[in-house]
């Protein structure tokens, strides 16, 4: 990921939010916070956020998307919305880190739709992603929890700062979009580290399943360098998982990416074999 820029592929993802929030279900706040940090995200950005407001403009949008990965938009709309339907209705731990929160007001409409109970919401991101966040949501008075914090975060090099966060009780960490943009190492390493914490946090992560990517949408990654390092099968990663003590209590499958989305708490050591009595919905 470039250093001075926000993240091109949360910019994507808003874009995919603008253009299919409204009919997928998302709310208002979640296509008024996309479309403004695409407003300020730069000219290309600009462009595509105007197109993407524009019946005809929605149809060009189409066509490319074609090109990199059809159905992708609903995809990314259909992921926020099964993650928030799932913190709704079991928000507990209610200390939420939420890392790679990008452009996203899932975050911030989840914590509020808990009804009564507390949540305490850290919005993590790589820093120039934040800072564009922050004016993006500042811009539009974008509701905010009572207990709200910012927190720039670059793994692996934060990875203590991380780790003091979670030393602090009991969490739930959100990982949507971004476990594949790591190295398999440091995914791994995190396990392990996560695992031998007093508290071992429950985890909420999308990843992505075997599979191809399409030339195009390697070369556009790459051009961003923002490239996808890994994919594992959904039992591979849950037989990894449960090598580390947690087991899969809910979980959504995508249509695009052969991508899954996971929902995992601490159970303590387990065999791997244990890994088939993963939650199927």
């Amino acid at each position: 990921m470039r250093e001075s820029a926000a993240s091109a592929t949360a910019l994507m993802v808003a874009l995919s939010m603008l253009r299919f929030g409204a009919c997928s279900g998302l709310s208002s706040a979640h296509t008024a916070l996309a479309r403004t940090a695409l407003q300020r995200a730069g000219a290309v950005w600009q462009l595509l956020g105007w197109l993407a407001q524009r019946a005809w403009g929605r149809g060009l949008l189409d066509a490319l998307e074609w090109v990199f990965e059809p159905g992708m938009a609903r995809h990314h709309c259909e992921r926020k919305r099964w993650l928030l339907a799932r913190l709704v209705e079991q928000p507990l731990p209610a200390r939420w880190l939420w890392i790679g929160a990008g452009f996203d007001a899932t975050p911030r409409v989840a914590a509020l739709s808990v009804g009564t109970a507390h949540i305490e919401l850290i919005e993590c991101d790589h820093p120039a992603t934040l800072d564009l966040r922050r004016e993006a949501a500042d811009a539009i008075d974008l509701l905010q929890p009572e207990a709200l914090r910012e927190q720039a975060l670059r793994w692996p090099q934060d990875e203590r700062l991380l780790l003091s966060l979670l030393a602090q009780g009991e969490a739930t960490v959100v990982l949507e979009g971004v476990l594949m943009y790591w190295e398999p190492a440091d995914l791994l390493r995190m396990l392990a580290l996560l695992a031998h914490l007093q508290h071992p946090p429950r985890l909420l992560f999308s990843a992505l399943g075997q599979g191809v990517d399409s030339r195009w949408r390697r070369i556009w990654l790459h051009l961003q360098h923002e490239p996808f390092r890994w994919r594992a099968s959904r039992d591979d990663m849950l037989a990894q998982l449960a090598e580390h003590g947690y087991r899969c209590e809910a979980n959504w499958q995508g249509d695009c990416f052969s991508e899954f989305l996971l929902d995992c708490r601490f159970v303590g050591k387990r065999p791997i074999g244990d890994a088939s009595s993963a939650a199927r919905e």
